[in-house]
């Protein structure tokens, strides 16, 4: 994941949503108010978590509660550092321009053209909002309005577009959050099992129902079934995320070409990375930099110099065809041919 070492510019996402915060230093999607939201529901139900269940097993069961605590303690620091990470980093934006680039100019309704790189066929597509031709797999985010490299989605619970730079942290999020979810739904279950052993063995006369129901009336009780409910219906959704965006990473696709269904029709540089070889590319290799920090010198990313070379070459080519003057053909006259008179 990586902690950052530069700051933005404080003008760099101007002309879309996205905010930039603290003299640079970090930059969040416009719905920033849902991640403080997401940071409030996880901390609380971790300090609900630790505050009820806690206390009772470090009493009654150290052996399984010291485990547990230092797992739930762990699993929860990696998620929210996560997440902060990915809800306060630049997800790829691709700079806009003040100007129409010269391709367009010449050729106004052109607004997608193919060109070879290394060998491959690449489509790329002109953005009218941003006014750049967009690098292999980006996507205009309607909720930042901006153009994302590798875009893959525009996750509201952390209020930031999910792409290129930020997708290691995500999925570091989504990973952790499952693995705190089930800790937590572990650790109540374990608390609620327990609290009921305890009172049937302090009421042995009574029937187990009747203890079931003195546990039920225990607050601590209450609270950890509020924890196991909010915590199973968060180990769904973060548990089908992580299969998910397996799925996503070892077929080297992302979500919004899973869903819009483009990702074969448009080739990109690492096309044949596919298994773990794909996973490792995007999880394991560095993370390229901002194009939006200050004293930014490029390019961050060549190849996408060469395909606008590219572009430009192949416009400078059907300009001069359509210069070359059409040489005129003569056209012979037409032949007189007579014809016999037929006799009556």
């Amino acid at each position: 994941m990586g902690a950052r070492t530069t700051r933005y510019a404080p003008d760099s996402a101007e002309a879309g949503r996205s905010r930039v915060w603290c003299s640079g230093l970090c930059m969040t999607g416009p719905d920033y108010r849902g991640t403080l939201l997401t940071f409030l529901l996880a901390l609380a139900i971790f300090s609900a978590e630790v505050a009820v269940s806690f206390p009772f097993l470090l009493t009654n069961h150290s052996i399984v509660a010291v485990p547990l605590l230092v797992l739930l303690a762990v699993s929860f620091a990696v998620t929210v550092w996560s997440a902060y990470l990915c809800s306060t980093t630049d997800p790829g934006i691709v700079p806009r321009s003040a100007t129409l680039p010269p391709s367009i100019i010449a050729f106004p309704n052109v607004r997608e053209r193919s060109v070879i790189y290394r060998g491959r066929q690449i489509i790329l597509r002109f953005c009218d909002t941003c006014r750049v031709w967009r690098p292999p797999r980006s996507s205009h985010c309607a909720t930042c309005n901006n153009c994302v490299r590798r875009f893959d989605h525009h996750c509201p619970w952390l209020g930031n577009d999910i792409g290129l730079r930020n997708y290691r942290s995500y999925f570091t999020f989504v990973v952790f959050a499952t693995l705190s979810a089930a800790v937590a739904i572990t650790t109540s279950v374990l608390t609620v099992h327990w609290t009921t052993a305890h009172f049937r063995a302090e009421y042995p006369t009574e029937s187990y129902a009747a203890s079931i129901r003195r546990s039920l009336g225990f607050k601590a009780t209450s609270v950890n079934l509020v924890i196991i409910l909010l915590c199973f219906l968060a180990l769904l959704f973060t548990g089908g995320l992580t299969g998910f965006h397996l799925y996503l990473m070892s077929n080297n696709i992302t979500t919004a070409e899973r869903f819009k269904k483009r990702a074969r029709n448009s080739a990109h540089p690492h096309d044949d990375y596919r298994g773990l070889r794909a996973i490792f590319f995007l999880q394991c290799t560095r993370r390229p930099a901002s194009a939006l920090t200050e004293g930014f010198i490029g390019p961050a990313y060549p190849e996408e110099d060469e395909y606008l070379r590219l572009i430009d070459a192949q416009v400078e080519e059907e300009k001069a065809l359509l210069d070359v003057p059409v040489p005129s053909i003569p056209i012979a006259p037409p032949r007189v041919v007579s014809l016999p008179v037929s006799r009556i």
